[in-house]
């Protein structure tokens, strides 16, 4: 390492630190390892940590040392080599073969994964296998900074690692769920595994290692029935945190008093803020004291209560356990009900048909509910947008449904929770926590994970032969064959499931499982907030520098005006496009009303077409951000930086690397395209070359490709759009559309004169 720059250094470190799991195991065991290459490296590397977990007091420190990636990527390895949630004769091979990669000294072949044996039986097992290899194998890594045809930087292994990674959690979640609700087990009596969180790193763009003694002020002791000062305490505490909403309910200028709590709590017409320390005293909690807003943050408007709402991402990610407390569900077992048909449903179409007898059990599911519900997972070619329509309405409305987008679902201050801590525990009114069939609880992310990979699998079953040996080819293949398809959607999919599909969807919790931050203003463009929306979400940012700021200034908490599209204020989102870059213009929002805007007349709906969020919550959809775009995996384009964003929404640009236009070509690209159109009327995805695209749009206006961003391998890039100028000066634009291309370079800088609305 003597050759490295301090940069290079750096990132050798943070390789070291944060790397695969093979490298953390040499830099503990150095001297244990016993060199070797390929898979034989990695097999004997593997043994080396399982008979070092077999003495887990000896090697705490090491243990200590995984960042929360590395543990939870271990966890999963170590429950698929023990066979803990899938057929033993699976996980047998697997240790049978790795035994032999072990012990041979002398190979006679070059052996692979492919060389496992069982690869094609199951989805999960061929998995498992591919996180086994990125994480033992041993890789040259190129610090050099140059490019290099054969060796990986750090920085391609890191989103490597990260994607494998999130991918193996995923379906190790839904397996394990689809595994203990077979009658085989569910015999035996009791959950394969306790609770276990389906995400990888919540809000990894923040500091990775807070102070875990950092506290908040106040906690409640549960058994004392009371708050008490954190500092007051012989140790530090281990504390649950509780998510819940009350300020959509909350009684105007009325307080009571609450024994135990140091100041009068607001009064609300959804629960008796008196009850509470009995209710609380009253169930079992994994923890000595509790988190709860009302009880722990003054609720006085003070100095110390603004600087605690200015650390919850300390207090939330610093807890042992959360909750959320969803207080309008009296009951779980309709939404238990579905979890169990999808638990199989995820086994039945990534396993093979002579693995486990996942119909038998299907068709026990279906047999216990009357009437029987198809579940063949026939799909549908039509849109039926009235039975859709109806659906959410129900789903939102109407009582007689379990579980919908109400008020925790809805609420700004729940979504920072949310992502902050989304293996939160979902507890009822009367707090009963949410269970499956097989008495595991299942957690939020957990309930995401399962929906998504279901429906996914029930999906792709209809496009690709079940062969699981290549699980990258398998979902690649099947995706974009369904993309080709008109038939989409899966159909006859039981109440129950409908339910959830209709939750996730209408709330896009899936982002929850690979989150970024600008999915967090995606996402609370949909999310009801009373006061000021920018405190909501800046700590999940880390974005609280022009809050405290002017808390520091002038002692109270920034006022609530001079916002942006009437949601948030410019100095908030100055700091997070500092922070974030060009991620902010990377997502999608449909247009309307273009005709409008092409004759001159401005439209309130249509401001802030560069932005992740439209005016008035709710009141226009944005998509979600592309393959989770950011700036760690990407490089923004030079003059992004220059672009300014104005009060009145729109953004200033001066220079641009602009890739081509409609009426010359700056820098014509010969790659194909991904162009997702935005326009309500043209909406579409195509695949062809930019300046053909172009080519095809109606002459009346003016279009430029503009690159905003790259990583490896894709440049990321918006359309923009507006009438044709005539005249010098500055020209009107409005972003229509996003576009990816593979290529490694940026276009030229260009001088422009632009105001995008």
């Amino acid at each position: 390492m003597d050759d490295l720059s301090p940069d290079q250094l750096r990132e050798y470190e943070e390789y070291a630190q944060k790397g695969p799991l093979w490298k953390k195991v040499q830099c503990a065991f150095r001297d244990e390892l016993i060199d070797k290459d390929g898979l034989h490296h990695a097999a004997s590397t593997l043994k080396l940590l399982l008979d070092k977990h077999i003495f887990a007091e000896n090697v705490k420190g090491f243990y200590e040392s995984l960042t929360r990636a590395q543990t939870t990527s271990w966890m999963i390895l170590k429950h698929w080599y023990d066979g803990q949630y899938q057929h033993e004769s699976l996980s047998r091979s697997a240790r049978e073969f790795i035994d032999f990669l072990h012990i041979t000294e002398a190979p006679t072949k070059w052996y692979t994964v492919d060389d496992f044996p069982y690869t094609s039986s199951s989805l999960y097992h061929t998995m498992m296998i591919r996180l086994f290899e990125l994480e033992f194998y041993p890789r040259l890594i190129n610090f050099s900074g140059e490019q290099d045809e054969v060796h990986m930087s750090w920085k391609e292994l890191a989103s490597m690692l990260r994607r494998v990674r999130e991918e193996a959690l995923l379906h190790a979640t839904a397996q394990r769920f689809g595994f203990q609700h077979l009658p085989e087990q569910r015999r035996k009596g009791k959950p394969v595994l306790g609770l276990c969180s389906s995400t990888l790193e919540p809000c990894g763009w923040l500091p990775e290692f807070e102070d875990p003694t950092q506290m908040p002020y106040y906690v409640w002791d549960i058994a004392m029935r009371k708050t008490v000062v954190v500092s007051s305490l012989t140790h530090v505490p281990r504390y649950t945190c509780i998510s819940h909403t009350w300020g959509r309910w909350r009684v105007p200028n009325t307080f009571h008093r609450v024994e135990g709590v140091p100041w009068p709590v607001p009064v609300n017409t959804r629960f008796d803020v008196h009850k509470l320390p009995d209710i609380f005293a009253a169930n079992k909690w994994t923890t000595p004291y509790l988190w709860f807003d009302l009880y722990t943050i003054p609720q006085n408007g003070s100095k110390l209560a603004d600087e605690e709402i200015a650390r919850q991402h300390i207090i939330f990610r610093n807890s042992s356990a959360a909750v959320a407390w969803i207080s309008g569900i009296q009951s779980w077992d309709k939404l238990s009900n579905g979890i169990e048909w999808l638990a199989l449903s995820y086994l039945q179409h990534t396993s093979s048909p002579d693995l486990y007898d996942v119909k038998g059990a299907l068709e026990t599911v279906l047999d216990a509910r009357n009437p029987p519900l198809e579940t063949t997972g026939a799909l549908n070619d039509v849109k039926e947008e009235e039975e859709s329509a109806t659906l959410q309405n129900q789903v939102l409305d109407k009582s007689s449904y379990t579980l919908y987008p109400g008020a925790w679902f809805t609420s700004l201050w729940t979504l920072q929770e949310t992502f902050l801590c989304p293996h939160m525990v979902l507890v009822s009114q009367d707090w009963k926590p949410l269970q499956d069939k097989a008495g595991c609880i299942v957690t939020l992310d957990n309930l995401i994970a399962l929906e998504q990979y279901a429906l996914q699998y029930i999906r792709y079953s209809k496009f690709s032969d079940a062969d699981f040996s290549d699980p990258s080819g398998y979902d690649a293949n099947a995706s974009w064959r369904s993309t080709q398809s008109s038939h989409t959607k899966p159909t006859g999919l039981p109440a129950d499931v409908q339910e959830i599909q209709a939750l996730i969807t209408m709330t896009k919790a899936s982002d929850w499982l690979r989150p970024s931050p600008i999915s967090v203003l995606v996402l609370g463009n949909m999310r009801t907030c009373t006061e000021s929306r920018a405190q909501a979400i800046m700590c999940i940012l880390g974005t609280t520098a022009w809050y405290t700021k002017h808390v520091e200034k002038y002692g109270s908490r920034p006022p609530d005006k001079y916002l942006v599209l009437g949601m948030y204020p410019l100095p908030f989102l100055q700091e997070v496009i500092r922070k974030f870059g060009a991620a902010i213009y990377l997502t999608t929002k449909g247009i309307a009303n273009c005709d409008e805007f092409f004759q001159g007349i401005d439209s309130d709906i249509l401001s802030g077409s560069m932005l992740p969020f439209a005016t008035g919550h709710s009141s226009r959809s944005v998509g979600s951000p592309i393959n989770n775009f950011t700036r760690d995996d990407n490089e923004d384009h030079p003059d992004v930086s220059a672009w300014e964003l104005q009060q009145d929404g729109t953004v200033r640009i001066t220079r641009a690397g602009v890739l081509t236009a409609s009426d010359y070509r700056y820098n014509d690209p010969q790659h194909t395209a991904r162009v997702m159109d935005c326009r309500q009327e043209r909406s579409s995805l195509e695949e062809v070359r930019l300046s053909e695209w172009l080519e095809q749009q109606p002459e009346t206006h003016a279009r430029f490709a503009v690159a905003v961003a790259r990583d490896r391998l894709t440049l990321h890039g918006i359309i923009l759009e507006g009438p044709r100028s005539t005249s010098a000066g500055t020209q009107r634009l409005l972003k229509t559309g996003i576009f990816t291309m593979p290529t490694l370079l940026f276009p030229r800088s260009s001088r422009v004169d632009w105001i995008v609305v």
